[in-house]
């Protein structure tokens, strides 16, 4: 019976130092889940904002594509109306932007230089201006959280490895289709609404 009680004691509190241990992993795996979802929480946020910004952006082409498409233009008007058209889509892409938040940042910046104007073709083939040189139906974005913009996400408990903070950066983009009319025929992808003279 002396021998049991010895053998109790020598084992009691033996899972002690084992918990001490285990809890380090433990609250390292727990840090690590927290700074993971802030990251993809806040990826998520800055998506839905550049995907904003973009279809805000690519709305304001519609405006003078049909004037700049009329015959009769001369390039000096061309290029005015294109240019004018550029400057309310970054003027709208920046505005839908600003309406987002993203890992705590309010009115989240997106530079000029992160606003891109080009053509997408119905081969899925895109060419970014200048190189495209015709009137742009596409407008590409990154949002970003870094140095350059909006400041480096900041992190809760990666800094305890010596990581304070980490650089987070999405692309959206979208695209107006525009199409000639000429008959009034349907074909089976293609609709049109009643239409008067």
């Amino acid at each position: 019976r002396m021998l049991c009680n010895s053998a109790r004691e020598k084992r009691r509190g033996a899972i002690a130092p084992l918990a001490a241990i285990l809890a380090i992993f433990i609250l390292g795996m727990v840090a690590f889940a927290v700074d993971t979802s802030w990251i993809i929480l806040t990826e998520t946020e800055l998506q839905a904002a550049a995907d904003s910004a973009a279809l805000a952006g690519s709305n304001q082409l519609m405006n003078n594509y049909v004037l700049y498409s009329l015959p009769g233009q001369t390039d000096a008007q061309k290029t005015a109306l294109l240019n004018a058209a550029m400057d309310a889509a970054r003027t709208a892409a920046k505005n839908y932007a600003s309406y987002n938040v993203a890992g705590g940042v309010n009115s989240l910046a997106l530079r000029d230089a992160d606003i891109e104007f080009g053509f997408l073709d119905a081969s899925n083939n895109y060419t970014a201006r200048p190189t495209y040189t015709g009137y742009p139906n596409t407008v590409k974005v990154i949002l970003r959280r870094d140095d350059v913009s909006n400041g480096s996400l900041n992190l809760f408990f990666a800094p305890a490895l010596g990581t304070k903070s980490t650089n987070i950066s999405v692309t959206a983009s979208a695209t107006l289709y525009a199409g000639t009319i000429n008959s009034f025929t349907t074909t089976s992808n293609v609709g049109m609404l009643p239409m008067t003279y």
